[in-house]
């Protein structure tokens, strides 16, 4: 099945990566699941460990990476917001796998138009309005027109972060280029 432990490929999808062990001979094989915990390995194989994820695009091609230890890097960016945002936060899903938590890789522009800053946190973290002098911590801010900075935030296992602005209607645009992911390390 291409891999597959079960069904089709899909767009848009999640598929975590496991090495599996057949039970009567010890033999080792691998193959995508898109349950986070093998949920559908093959009948006979019992042991399991998740060894990475990736994810397909809209035509349902895996997104072109290069790994180096645990950082997954896309070939070409991916624009996952080009938007307006306000003074209320709003969770943005990112290209990355779903289903894990993992530390995103971005670049976060604001519109040469925006008069105040853009607040970028983790999920995990506490939200909080954007305040001067904007050093909230732990946090990402983008505080004048048109910059542009790359940074890392930590996804809740939807593959979401939270963004919010200082003035009610701040336009940004929010890219992925990568991840790591500790495959179960820690």
């Amino acid at each position: 099945a291409g891999g597959l432990f079960s069904g089709t490929v899909a767009a848009d999808t999640t598929y975590h990566v496991f090495l599996i062990r057949k039970d009567s001979d010890g033999s080792i094989d691998a193959g995508f699941d898109t349950s986070v915990s093998a949920a559908n390995i093959p009948t006979g194989y019992t042991a399991y460990r998740r060894i990475g994820s990736v994810i397909t695009d809209a035509t349902s091609n895996i997104l072109a990476f290069t790994q180096i230890g645990d950082h997954f890097i896309l070939a070409d960016y991916v624009e996952d917001a080009d938007t307006t945002v306000g003074t209320t936060a709003s969770l943005v899903t990112l290209s990355v796998p779903s289903g894990i938590s993992v530390d995103a890789d971005l670049v976060l522009t604001s519109a040469d138009t925006n008069a105040g800053a853009i607040l970028l946190t983790s999920p995990y973290t506490a939200d909080t309005a954007v305040s001067a002098p904007y050093n909230t911590t732990p946090s990402h801010v983008v505080t004048t027109k048109g910059n542009r900075q790359a940074l890392m935030c930590r996804t809740n296992t939807s593959g979401q972060v939270r963004v919010r602005a200082s003035d009610a209607a701040q336009d940004y645009a929010l890219y992925t280029f990568g991840w790591r992911d500790s495959r179960g390390i820690d």
